[in-house]
């Protein structure tokens, strides 16, 4: 999961043209920052074991990028180059869509990334990914398909099965909703909890520096809703964070939600 959200986010940065049209300028300004963070990194989780992420043996063996506090830190470099980048928040919140558009799909289709076996002399894209080579990854494709209606009780089991899939595959250790509540101009009104989602200390540090947060699973549900024909507003805050003490104690994010009905929107 960490290797398909790190490449899904690349993938839309490169597409996105504009501020990143510029051949090979993302990848460079994301792999300053993670040199120039780095140091920073180490010294923040300095009584953690993170000896896996310069032990050579076994990085033969397992991706760096699935040490949880590791891929955090990746995914906080992102949304910091893409900030510099992307500055309006009309903006972000679009690129933010985008990146969930991609995810839903490859929920709903299956994705496998990772180095491609060679076969031959010459380098082919679409040649079968070695599943054996540490640094792949895999989502299968979600089964049974999410229900078709647009009716509050189908929003409401769709949301679940998306969040039961993003658990299964290690995104958060667990989820609830709240019953989706309909108003009588069609709006339907609804909370969500995300227990401990795999880049929490990246959401965390980007949402009280009022930065770009990732909010994958947020934008996720945003495109599912748009595929069912409704825009969707939220305003999320960290849950389990203590006010009153100077400690951290978060734990997730809480997410409040606006469904409008919307004839017009959808997925392109």
């Amino acid at each position: 999961t960490a290797v398909i959200l790190l490449r899904t986010t690349q993938e839309a940065a490169l597409d996105w043209g504009g501020p990143f049209s510029k051949p090979g300028l993302y990848q460079t300004n994301f792999n300053k920052k993670r040199t120039e963070g780095f140091a920073d990194f180490k010294q923040r989780y300095a009584t953690y074991d993170l000896s896996a992420l310069f032990n050579q043996i076994e990085l033969l063996e397992k991706d760096p990028r699935t040490n949880r506090l590791y891929f955090s830190f990746l995914n906080e470099v992102q949304f910091r180059t893409l900030q510099d980048g992307i500055k309006r928040r009309a903006e972000q919140e679009r690129f933010g869509f985008n990146v969930g558009m991609r995810l839903y799909r490859k929920i709903l289709q299956g994705d496998t990334v990772g180095p491609r076996i060679v076969q031959g002399d010459a380098y082919d894209p679409k040649a079968p990914v070695n599943m054996s080579s540490p640094l792949s990854g895999q989502w299968p494709p979600l089964s049974p398909a999410l229900p078709t209606g647009a009716l509050a009780t189908d929003l409401a089991e769709g949301s679940q099965r998306l969040m039961d899939y993003l658990r299964r595959q290690g995104y958060c250790k667990d989820f609830t909703f709240s019953s989706f509540a309909p108003e009588k101009d069609g709006r339907l009104r609804f909370e969500s909890n995300v227990l401990e989602p795999v880049n929490l200390e990246a959401t965390s540090t980007l949402m009280r520096s009022r930065g770009f947060p990732p909010r994958y699973h947020q934008r996720i549900l945003q495109a599912y809703f748009a595929d069912r024909g409704f825009d969707s507003e939220f305003d999320d805050e960290l849950s389990g964070e203590s006010k009153n003490s100077g400690k951290s104690s978060v734990s997730g994010v809480r997410t409040k939600w606006v469904l409008s009905p919307d004839p017009d929107i959808g997925l392109d």
